[in-house]
C-alpha cells in the first residue's frame, strides 16, 4: 500500500468563504468532473477552492451543475442525510491533510468531529466464540471509560463491536462500504438504523451506491483515518482488517494487535512495525491506550 502521508494544508474557515457553495461545488466536481475523486482530493489540498476547480474543468456549465449540486444537498439534508466537505467545519480534525483520503463524507446521525477519543474494534465476519467474547468485553469497558468504538458494521466482530457499545448506551460509529441508502449485510438493517439514531453512521460514498468489491478498502482506510487507535480481535490472511492495519501504521496510528493473531505470519510481519503493540487481554489493551495514545495529560 502506498505511504499516507500528512501534507500541510490550509484550515478553511467560515469567514473565508462560502462553506456551501464550496461544497456544492464538490459535489458537482465528484459528479461530472473529468477527473478521478482521489486527484481532486489531492488538488483540494493544494488549491483549496472546489470552486475554482469547477471553473476551470466546465467553464460555462459551472452554474447550471453547481445549481444542481445545490438541489441534491438540500434534498440530501432533508433526508437527515449530512454532507460533510472538507471545507465545513464539522470535518473531523483527524482528517484534514491525510493525503488519499475523500474529502467529502455523508454521515447519518449525531456530527462526528467532535469525537476525539476514537478506537477501532474490528476484525473476521467469522469469529471464534473467544474472539466474540473478546470484542464484546472490550467494546463493553472501552464505552465505560468514555472512548467511541469505531467498526465497520460487518458481520462478526464488527457487529458485536457495534451492539455491545449500544448495549451500554455508548457511543458508537459505523463506516459503511455502500452509500446510506444501503444495508449491507442486510441481516444488519436494524442495527445501521440503530447505530444512525444513537451514534453515526459514515460513508464516503453517493448514498445511491451500492457495495462493491472495490469499496471495502476505501472503506477500511477511512476507519483507520477516523480512529486514534485501531484493536485487531481476530483476521485471518486474506481478511480485509489487514488493509486497515497497514493504513493504520501509515497514518501513524497506534495498531493493538491481540495475541492470538501472532499465530500468522502476516501478524508477526506488522507486530515489527513502529506503534504496533501486542496485548493479551482487554487489560492490557486499555492499559496501551492510556498509555500509548491518550496518557492522562490528555484527557
Amino acid at each position: 500500500m502506498k505511504k499516507i502521508s500528512r501534507t500541510s494544508v490550509r484550515l478553511i474557515s467560515l469567514d473565508e468563504m462560502d462553506v456551501v457553495g464550496e461544497t456544492a461545488a464538490l459535489v458537482a466536481l465528484l459528479r461530472v468532473g473529468n477527473r478521478s475523486p482521489k486527484w481532486y482530493s489531492e488538488a483540494l489540498l493544494r488549491s483549496g477552492s472546489a470552486r475554482a476547480l469547477l471553473d476551470e474543468e466546465l467553464g460555462l456549465l459551472t452554474e447550471m451543475a453547481l445549481a444542481e449540486a445545490v438541489a441534491e444537498v438540500e434534498a440530501w439534508e432533508q433526508r437527515q442525510i449530512k454532507v460533510v466537505s472538507a471545507f465545513d467545519p464539522r470535518f473531523p480534525m483527524k482528517l484534514r491533510g491525510l493525503a488519499g483520503i475523500p474529502p467529502l463524507l455523508f454521515v447519518a446521525g449525531t456530527p462526528i468531529d467532535a469525537d476525539e477519543r476514537t478506537v477501532a474494534v474490528v476484525g473476521t465476519r467469522q469469529p471464534t466464540v473467544r474472539g466474540t467474547q473478546m470484542a464484546r468485553k472490550l467494546s463493553r469497558r472501552l464505552t465505560a471509560e468514555g472512548y467511541t468504538v469505531v467498526s465497520g458494521l460487518a458481520a462478526g466482530i464488527d457487529t458485536v463491536a457495534h451492539e455491545a457499545a449500544l448495549e451500554r448506551q455508548g457511543r458508537t460509529i459505523a463506516v459503511i462500504g455502500s452509500g446510506l441508502d444501503h444495508f449491507y449485510p442486510r441481516q444488519n438493517a436494524g442495527l445501521q438504523r440503530r447505530i444512525s439514531q444513537q451514534g453515526a453512521v459514515v460513508s464516503q460514498f453517493w448514498p445511491e451506491s451500492g457495495p462493491t468489491r472495490g469499496s471495502f478498502p476505501l472503506r477500511n482506510v477511512l476507519m483507520a483515518a477516523l480512529s486514534d487507535a485501531c484493536v485487531i480481535v481476530e483476521a485471518s490472511a486474506m481478511s480485509g482488517t489487514r488493509i486497515l492495519a497497514r493504513a493504520a501504521v501509515d497514518m501513524r496510528r497506534t495498531v493493538i494487535l491481540v495475541e492470538d493473531l501472532l499465530e500468522q505470519q502476516w501478524a508477526r510481519e506488522l507486530a515489527e512495525h513502529p506503534g504496533v503493540e501486542v496485548a493479551r487481554s482487554v487489560a492490557e489493551i486499555t492499559q496501551v491506550l492510556g498509555r500509548a495514545v491518550f496518557p492522562p495529560a490528555h484527557i
